[in-house]
Parts: structure tokens; sequence; C-alpha cells
């Protein structure tokens, strides 16, 4: 996925975003019930990565994004490519605020000024990753990175998925009630055996269609 503008200050608006998203993920995640207390939610474990066929991928998905950046049609636009993630220190300068709005003004001025103070800036100011060299060229390193900074594309599904009453790894059964229970139904996501490999809103709402209907026809 290209962005153009990777935020809404000025320093954003002058550095694109290339970035990988593996729409079908081989690991697993674990939702637990933590505390009986009605005001404490559950833990949730994404594991993201946690199969090595996902870090693999994901590897080779950066090694392509690099070689995209050094074609001479993007090269000729996209200078000095470096690796982002969104650490603590780009949270405090997303927020919309007027220091941050200045601050990112004179550093956009600074950018513009020449290639040189651009690049200066990127090392020293604007990158929190070693080089983007140095991580490619360093299979251990770079998937170290891709662990630490690897997120969510909101898709996790699964967590009350649908199977045989007898299926260990059940929660509802295949009229999406929830297995043990007379009349609680689920009706989204979370009743899908496997992550879909595109938007989850569509098949959601398909799901929610689906499901009325099912109760409806039993009541």
């Amino acid at each position: 996925m290209a962005i153009c503008r990777s935020s809404w200050h000025a320093v954003g608006r002058r550095i694109g975003t290339l970035s990988a998203n593996l729409a079908y993920a081989f690991s697993r995640g674990a939702v637990r019930i933590s505390s009986t207390g009605i005001d404490t939610g559950p833990e949730v474990a994404f594991n993201w990565l946690a199969d090595k066929r996902d870090r693999d991928r994901m590897v080779d998905a950066f090694h392509r994004m690099a070689r995209i950046y050094g074609t001479g049609d993007v090269s000729r636009f996209a200078s000095f490519p470096f690796m982002s993630s969104y650490s603590a220190r780009v949270r405090v300068l997303q927020q919309n605020t007027f220091r941050n709005t200045f601050l990112t003004n004179m550093g956009a001025a600074l950018m513009e000024s020449s290639k040189t103070v651009r690049r200066l800036m990127i090392e020293n100011y604007i990158q929190d990753t070693p080089p983007l060299k140095t991580l490619l060229s360093d299979r251990d390193l770079l998937e170290a990175y891709i662990c630490r900074n690897v997120g969510s594309t909101f898709h996790p599904v699964g967590t009350c998925r649908l199977g045989a009453e007898d299926d260990p790894l059940a929660v509802t059964a295949p009229d999406s009630r929830v297995i043990g229970t007379q009349n609680i139904f689920v009706a989204d996501a979370s009743l899908m055996p496997e992550i879909t490999r595109t938007n989850t809103n569509i098949p959601a709402i398909m799901i929610g269609e689906k499901v009325a209907d099912l109760i409806k026809e039993t009541t």
C-alpha cells in the first residue's frame, strides 16, 4: 500500500510510505477471561508473526518494498528511504497541537532547504531505526525489527468460531448459537473459522444478515 502523505503535519506531507499487509495470516492469537469482574476486560494476545511463515513473508515484503524504492522512476522522487515505526515519539508528534504544528513547519522548511539537510534530518531526527541497508543485509536484525513494530489492520477474527458441538475449538454451533446455551447468538466476524483475504466489513454484514434470518426462522 502506497501513501503519499504520512501524517497531517508539514513534515508528514513530505514523506511518503510503503507498507505491507499479510491479508492471510497463519499466526493465531487468544482471548482469555482475566477476571470475573464486569469492569475488567479480557486478556487479548494477538501473537502477530508467531508463525514462521508469516515472518518469512513479511521479511520478503520489506525486501520487495526496498527494491521498489531503488527503481529509477521512484528514486527520482523518493530520496533517502528509511524504515519507520509508530514509536512513542511519533505518537506524540501525531497530536494536532499548536506546538507540533510549529515544530513540523520549521522542520519542513529545513527539509526543503537542501538535500543534505533533508538527509541529515531523516538520519538524526526522523528515523529511529538502523539504516535501511543495515537492516536489509542482516536477516536476524530485520526480523527482530519487524516483530517489534508489526501492528494490526483491524481484521482479527475467529474468537467464537463456528463448528460442531463436539469440536473443542468451536464456540458456536452452525446456527451461530453459543454452544451450551439456549438463546445466546453471535453475529459478527468472530464466527469466522479463518480470516478472509479481504476487508472484513462486507463479510461481517453478510454474517449479521444471515444470523438474523436464522433467528427469525426459529422464533
